[in-house]
């Protein structure tokens, strides 16, 4: 058989290239897994027995204590031995599904060679599966398309083939294929849609119903009769071809007639209980989930979201049809006693409103509402309407996405955002920088506030920047498994309600849930444990117990969302004052409205429970403001009897959250500021560690260019700065046997000079030079200065001496040489006018006295011009 089966692989493989040269394609690209696969066709090949294709026990939901709520099987299952059936019946299948159905050996290799050769031509591209194979895959197997599925499928077949004859392999299958509506069995399927036996139906009718086994939906012969019909043709043309029927009843049957004529056999698998519509569409997933189907709940593009999805409804509903066909045991944590309970508070409230759609008979105006036990995850409630007779089969709750408005902002702007670091008291501005950002309700603006204080007042413009934050938007959404999500998401607009397609009440309360539970999330379901009865032996599908927890928030981020939650409901402009629990002030909850008031929205919770309410017309249209309020009024009086007896507890507060001062502070915000911490020292070095090498290459330069280090060279820097002090502190004379502008020029201005000629880099040089010539420049005024007051003054004494004294001191006066000095700065203008010195004595000490005053009198203008500086 596992050369058999490695054959056919070789085959299958060519299929998957579509190259002659892929033949082993499969085998050495998926070795250890098809052997692993091969393995387990060996275990399912010894548990098959014959009992397994008989009836099989009823697919049954229980309740609280084990009390039976629901059974759902077969309809009126009627078994008919291979004797018993007319000839038609089987030839049929075998001529549409098996041509070579005598020949082969549970594998149709030859089949397989035929498939691959059209496939790689593009031509026909039928399937390859014999009859056998479909018969393990429906009893033992899921519908799953995979390799590892199929390879075990060929082996379990074979071996079916080695235990059972063709005749009882026809009839196993023909007594246990799905014909849609609970109907196992093409007798089971005769009695139902046509009300009578299959050995009394016409050619056509047989045809007819063989042909619904290839999609029990499409084909449905009650809903899609012409299509049914169609497809029953085809099969009569096969049996035709295959000289099964003669010319002439084939040209008989096309004539025939098909008048379908529904009998129910009183097997009543329709649901009308929102529960167990809950617990069905998590047992459904739950299998699938067993098979291997992946699950996804964001997507690229359209292209890959549209496959999806198709894919996703296929597997979805044939997997459904197979739980309620029978085998399964759902045991769940409904309380029948609660749900009623909780569905006579959205009917009460909602009781006001009494208009009607004319053609359903239910009401216009809708409500959902869920209820989860926050710490397990586990739904207790499900509210998918009003309530109405005629409305008990549709579960809004699980089925209806509809925009969150700000019940969202929660999830996509404040968690992320605390567990960032963010704290409650952290403020923001809700100024809107462009058009682009969202406009609060009313147009109102609250200035710049604190976290707390902008979720109470639900403000749109700080949700969409906290959300303009996060790297990935939909990430917490989609670990939490939220079915709505659309490839066009992934846009911050949604932390404000803005979805393509919309949200979930049950998706909702379990976002709620997860905050409650330190951010982690559970699946939300009622499903206890799910059994699937195989012969003798049971297999456990699910388990809650050993249902592992996602995180999606940090324990404090969590923490710091519900507590600033709790403002909504105790801020004095908080939105949600009329969701306050009698008699239990720790809630927490966020309301929600979406544009034109289409959807009205409360979610919240207390440490027991979470809960979502939802109220609008199925058809989104604008409500009255008052709605909101019942939306909180469903929320108030549901958590009210929910925690009646409890003890009035708080949120548990996580070890990672501690208070300082009457504030929250969170192990988040710590670490936020130690790594801000971490990172302006780090820049602090790495500037520091910049200089040192910025330093040590600029001093190997010179090593390298000028053959001096840096430190040398700076030497000869400062010694040109020494000459350039010197330059300036040097006092000049302009007497007749006084002048020391020779001293000045050849010797401080050309050491100053000498010494920058030694200097080595470009710009220190030029800014050196630029200061000795200035010095220079500013010495050489002051020598024409000095000069000019030597003349003067001589000036003034031969004018003097023309003129007869009374003295003889004249004459010594006149007589006594006379010598002018001054002191001049490179630095200031100011200072070099104040630096003119007045007339001296012919001796050294007149000299200097009179250089001391010139000094002095620097000195007092430079005193006076400092203290006018001050002043101003």
């Amino acid at each position: 058989m596992a050369v058999s089966t490695i054959i056919s692989l070789s085959l299958i493989g060519l299929i998957l290239v579509g190259l002659i040269g892929g033949g082993t394609f499969a085998y050495f690209k998926y070795g250890d897994s098809v052997k692993a696969s091969i393995r387990a066709g060996y275990k399912v090949a010894d548990g098959i027995h014959e009992a397994d294709f008989h009836a099989t026990k009823p697919t049954t939901v229980y309740g609280q204590n084990s009390q039976v709520l629901k059974e759902f099987k077969k309809a009126q299952y009627r078994y008919l031995t291979y004797k018993e059936m007319k000839p038609d019946i089987y030839h049929a299948l075998i001529a549409i599904e098996d041509q070579r159905f005598y020949e082969h050996h549970g594998v149709d290799i030859q089949g397989l060679v035929s498939v691959a050769g059209n496939y790689v031509l593009s031509r026909d591209k039928r399937g390859a599966s014999t009859i056998t194979q479909q018969l393990i895959k429906n009893v033992y197997l899921s519908s799953e398309q995979n390799l590892n599925r199929k390879v075990t499928e060929m082996v379990a077949a074979q071996a079916l083939e080695q235990k059972f004859s063709k005749q009882q392999i026809l009839e196993f299958y023909l007594n246990n294929v799905n014909y849609g509506r609970g109907a196992a069995g093409i007798n089971t399927a005769a009695y139902m849609y046509l009300g009578k036996s299959i050995n009394d139906a016409n050619l056509l009718e047989t045809a007819t119903l063989i042909g619904v086994t290839n999609n029990p939906a499409a084909l449905d012969p009650i809903t899609h009769t012409d299509a049914a019909v169609a497809r029953g043709k085809v099969i009569l043309k096969a049996m035709y071809d295959q000289k099964y029927i003669s010319s002439s009843r084939y040209h008989a049957a096309l004539n025939e007639t098909f008048k379908p004529d529904y009998h129910p056999n009183n097997v009543d698998n329709t649901v009308n209980d929102n529960q167990i519509a809950v617990a069905l569409s998590s047992a459904t997933e739950d299998i699938m989930r067993a098979n291997h189907f992946k699950f996804q709940y964001i997507f690229p593009d359209q292209q890959t979201q549209t496959a999806y999805q198709s894919h996703y409804s296929a597997v979805y509903k044939k997997t459904y049809q197979h739980l309620l066909a029978g085998g399964y045991s759902l045991y769940t944590n409904i309380d029948p006693k609660l749900q009623q309970s909780m569905q006579q508070i959205v009917t009460q409230a909602m009781a006001g409103y009494t208009a009607k759609n004319p053609q359903t008979g239910n009401f216009t105006k809708q409500a959902s509402m869920t209820v989860i036990d926050s710490k397990t995850g586990q739904v207790v409630a499900s509210i998918g309407g009003r309530g109405e007779a005629t409305n008990k089969t549709y579960n809004r709750a699980i089925l209806s996405l509809r925009q969150p408005g700000s019940s969202i902002k929660p999830y996509l702007a404040y968690a992320p955002a605390f567990d960032s670091g963010m704290l409650e008291t952290d403020k923001m501005s809700d100024k809107r920088p462009n058009n682009n950002y969202p406009n609060n309700f009313g147009n109102i603006s609250y200035g710049t506030i604190t976290l707390k204080k902008a979720l109470a007042v639900s403000d749109n413009v700080i949700a969409y920047k906290l959300a303009l934050k996060q790297p990935d938007i939909t990430a917490p959404l989609t670990k939490m498994r939220f079915i709505g999500l659309d490839y066009r998401d992934n846009n911050p607009i949604i932390s404000v309600g803005g979805f393509t397609r919309g949200v979930s009440n049950q998706d909702m309360t379990a976002a709620v849930a997860t905050l409650v539970n330190h951010g982690n999330y559970r699946e939300p379901t009622n499903v206890n444990k799910l059994v699937q009865h195989n012969d003798s032996t049971d297999q456990t599908l699910y388990d809650h117990a050993d249902d592992a927890a996602t995180k999606v928030f940090r324990d404090d981020g969590a923490y710091l969302t519900l507590d600033a939650m709790k403002s909504v409901l105790t801020d004095p402009q908080g939105t949600g004052a009329a969701a306050k629990v009698p008699g239990y002030r720790y809630v927490a909850g966020k309301t929600g409205t979406t544009d034109d008031r289409k959807d009205f929205w409360f979610t919240g919770a207390t440490p027991y429970y979470s809960i979502a309410v939802w109220i609008g017309d199925d058809t989104p249209s604008a409500q009255s403001q008052e709605i909101a309020t019942v939306t909180q009024q469903i929320f108030s009086r549901a958590m009210k009897q929910l925690v009646a007896n409890k003890p009035v507890v708080d949120f548990e507060r996580p070890s990672s959250v501690r208070v300082v001062k009457n504030q929250l502070i969170s192990q988040a915000s710590d670490q936020a500021k130690q790594l801000a911490t971490r990172q302006r020292q780090n820049a602090a070095v790495i500037a520091e560690q910049k200089t040192w090498l910025a330093n040590h290459f600029e001093s190997l330069q010179y090593k390298i260019s000028a053959g001096l280090t840096l430190s040398a060279e700076e030497q000869r820097e400062q010694q040109v700065l020494a000459d350039i002090d010197a330059m300036t502190a040097f006092q000049l004379k302009a007497g007749p046997t006084t002048d020391n502008w020779d001293v000045f020029k050849t010797y401080y201005y050309q050491q100053a000079l000498d010494d920058l000629s030694r200097v080595k880099r470009t710009s220190n040089y030029n800014s050196l030079h630029e200061r000795i010539i200035a010095v220079y420049a500013s010495q050489e005024t002051a020598l024409d200065k000095l000069k000019d007051e030597v003349a003067r003054q001589a000036a003034k004494e031969d004018s003097d001496a023309a003129t007869p004294s009374d003295t003889d001191d004249t004459d010594t006066n006149r007589d006594t040489g006379t010598t002018t000095s001054a002191s001049s700065s490179s630095r200031s203008s100011d200072q070099e006018a104040s630096s003119s010195s007045e007339s001296s004595s012919t001796t050294d000490e007149s000299s200097s006295s009179d250089d001391n005053a010139a000094n002095s009198s620097s000195a007092n203008n430079s005193e006076s011009s400092s203290s006018d500086t001050e002043n101003n």
